[in-house]
């Protein structure tokens, strides 16, 4: 994800209630419907992330955004994603931007949702 997506930590009174809404936002917009639900919460200092996974949609190999010829939505999808996004051409002859996700199966995609304990 473009680091110079969204927006910046300006909150003057509270900063990990703003790094809260930020992450939120953030994952919000990266997992569309690979998740049902993002859940970000702060217990003091910690910032705490909950995701309840779609499993249908969780490990697929590529996420369609909009259609190449969509300028206002081509510019936000590249601000996001940056480079992994590219133009791609699927066989029902629409032309997007997606972004292909890496690993050869299903299992190397979903081990990137595993949870990390400790």
């Amino acid at each position: 994800i473009n680091a110079e997506y969204g927006d910046r930590l300006q909150f003057v009174g509270d900063p990990v209630a703003g790094a809260v809404t930020l992450i939120h936002r953030t994952l919000t917009a990266a997992y569309t419907d690979r998740v049902y639900r993002v859940k970000v919460w702060s217990e003091g200092k910690r910032i705490r992330i909950a995701l309840i996974i779609n499993k249908a949609n969780s490990t697929r190999k590529i996420d369609k955004g909009p259609p190449a010829d969509d300028r206002e939505g081509g510019v936000e999808f590249r601000a996001f994603w940056g480079d992994k996004s590219d133009v791609r051409r699927f066989q029902d002859g629409s032309i997007v931007l997606a972004v292909l996700w890496s690993g050869e199966t299903a299992g190397d995609r979903r081990r990137t949702h595993k949870p990390r304990t400790g």
